[in-house]
């Protein structure tokens, strides 16, 4: 893969555990690896602008995200938070101090006049991760959730619903006067590999997919296009998107998110616990790839990632 350019679609955890694969495998300068991320999660509590996955993502590469969380800050205090409750102004995301000066630094910076993307690549190189990182939009765009108590956020649906009612619509709000970054533009027309991570479909890729004409160049790329299944044994790794899935009418399965990708994808992960669909998978006309997809330590983010360089290598041009 020497020299070759990839670029991961990602949410959060899910996301990050395989970009994280990909970054200890980057051999130098030998591959470049970027990342395009999901900004509906994105929110404003206490007058500060919260990226949940964009910090997910850049907490992971630098090796301080809380792991048993899977977001935050390891060994993070809460002071902030304590006193806030003093002020009955605490709100439903815990958030550490740590985590909150990340916060408070973007959105002083974005009073300055600075873009999410500069910002975004500022807060990396500052944390010590060397990648590319950019969020999809630097416009403002909210997924939300339309349960039986109206239309919420999906960030107050996922953390303080617990992911819990049925999820009757969804709508990207925003997406339509959102455009896309720059740096996603050339990273999309410049890739020699995109990566579909293991992250929700509906959560975390489809608000990238609307984003003003993300999904038209997504479908025009040159280059080779792969997903990984976040689904395995008929059940989400991680988070709610098998449930949404199924609330929203999509088959909660590895072959119903290989048909919400079938536009865009050469080829998709399937995971070995569902290899018996890998028939189904090929008969929908893509690359079947069965791996273990299963990611709980760093050797096997590591291991799982350099399965993932070389298969792809093997359908890329010299």
């Amino acid at each position: 893969m020497n020299g070759k350019r990839i670029t991961c679609l990602s949410g959060g955890v899910g996301g990050s555990k395989l970009v994280e694969g990909l970054y200890r495998n980057r051999n130098g300068e030998k591959l470049q690896l970027r990342a395009i991320v999901n900004v509906g999660d994105d929110s404003d509590i206490l007058g500060l602008r919260l990226c949940p996955d964009i910090d997910i993502l850049t907490y992971t590469l630098a090796g301080i995200v809380d792991e048993l969380k899977g977001w935050g800050i390891k060994n993070d205090t809460f002071n902030f938070m304590s006193f806030s409750e003093r002020l009955n102004a605490k709100p439903y995301l815990m958030l550490g101090d740590a985590d909150l000066a990340v916060s408070i630094y973007r959105t002083w910076r974005l009073s300055q006049g600075a873009t999410l993307s500069s910002i975004t690549k500022e807060v990396a190189r500052l944390l010590g991760v060397d990648m590319d990182i950019a969020p999809a939009t630097n416009g403002k765009m909210t997924t939300m959730i339309f349960t039986s108590s109206g239309w919420i956020p999906f960030e107050e649906y996922f953390v303080k619903y617990n992911s819990q009612p049925d999820v009757l619509a969804i709508r990207y709000e925003g997406s339509g006067s959102a455009e896309i970054t720059e740096e996603a533009k050339s990273y999309l027309d410049t890739s020699d590999a995109l990566i579909i991570c293991p992250s929700n479909p509906i959560a975390s890729i489809g608000p990238i997919l609307a984003i003003g004409d993300f999904y038209r160049r997504l479908t025009a790329a040159r280059a080779f296009r792969i997903a990984v299944t976040p689904i395995v044994g008929g059940r989400a790794i991680k988070g709610p998107a098998d449930r949404m899935m199924r609330s929203l009418g999509i088959d909660p399965s590895p072959v119903g998110v290989c048909r919400f990708y079938l536009p865009f994808i050469d080829a998709f992960v399937l995971d070995v616990r569902d290899e018996e669909l890998r028939n189904e998978i090929e008969s929908l006309g893509v690359k079947c790839i069965v791996l273990d997809t299963l990611m709980h330590t760093a050797e096997e983010k590591e291991k799982f990632a350099l399965k993932i360089l070389k298969r792809i290598e093997q359908y890329l041009p010299e």
